[in-house]
């Protein structure tokens, strides 16, 4: 790369005394960068195709996804089914023993928001200045902290507790439906005042498309998601309107009426 552009600052120099001596030095620069610019190419298009695996559902895995799209990232979307799943977990191939992952680079990346910022710096849509970054991460540590609580609830025994019956999974979920989530909503409703954009930190970012799915998640909002017990799908919605602002912006944007098939 870096003869590449070297190859091409010929064009940028004084010229010498002889005009044929200009003429073969710039043919012979022109031949090299030509050269070196179809190997380049020639190497882009064998290499393998970055990869997501995951199952065929939303779950960890949509704004992964919703970020490729929006930050037009491509990569193969690979859809496990679960003995496909259960077969490569028992033979030790996915890291941590879970999906999603995602593969580049001879590389496996684990974990669902580790995948969102690498997928959101390809796309833009991270920020590279380390404060506004940090600043992108806080929110997408509050949004987490509220995901997992539903999380708890859903899948107790992953996270070190018993197999809950439906009277105690249904009292906790209540008190995630009434102070968790509103809690934890009113922190980002106010971080969009202060904003004045649709989005968190004024342009969108992959902590806006986390907020997306997580909103979409605790809505119901078919065919994506289905409604959670115990959980009132109008809890953001009738409450905290910045943030359901922020939803309806991006449901608008092209890319993603299409992706949806809405256009």
């Amino acid at each position: 790369d870096v003869r590449l552009h070297t190859s091409f600052d010929i064009l940028d120099r004084p010229p010498p005394n002889k005009m044929s001596t200009t003429g073969t030095a710039l043919a012979a620069s022109i031949v090299s960068a030509m050269a070196a610019w179809k190997l380049v190419r020639g190497k882009a298009k064998t290499a393998k195709e970055d990869e997501l695996v995951y199952f065929d559902l939303a779950g960890r895995g949509e704004y992964v996804r919703l970020a490729g799209i929006i930050g037009n990232v491509s990569f193969k979307d690979k859809r496990l089914t679960r003995d496909e799943f259960i077969r490569k977990k028992k033979s030790g191939e996915f890291n941590f023993s879970q999906v999603p992952v995602f593969l580049t680079d001879g590389k496996m990346i684990a974990q669902s928001t580790a995948i969102l910022r690498f997928v959101g710096k390809r796309g833009g849509l991270y920020p590279k200045n380390r404060v506004e970054a940090a600043e992108v991460d806080g929110f997408l540590d509050l949004i987490e902290e509220a995901w997992s609580c539903l999380d708890n609830t859903k899948y107790p025994t992953r996270f070190g507790f018993p197999d809950w019956d439906s009277k105690t999974r249904l009292g906790f979920r209540k008190n995630i439906n009434d102070v968790i989530i509103p809690r934890k909503m009113a922190y980002l409703e106010a971080a969009l005042k202060e904003s004045k954009a649709p989005y968190l930190t004024g342009r969108i970012s992959v902590a806006d498309i986390k907020l997306w799915c997580f909103v979409k998640m605790v809505s119901g909002a078919a065919p994506l998601y289905t409604a959670i017990d115990g959980i009132d799908t109008s809890v953001i919605r009738s409450n905290f309107p910045r943030v359901q602002m922020l939803v309806d912006t991006i449901d608008a944007l092209p890319e993603v009426r299409k992706y949806y098939g809405k256009d």
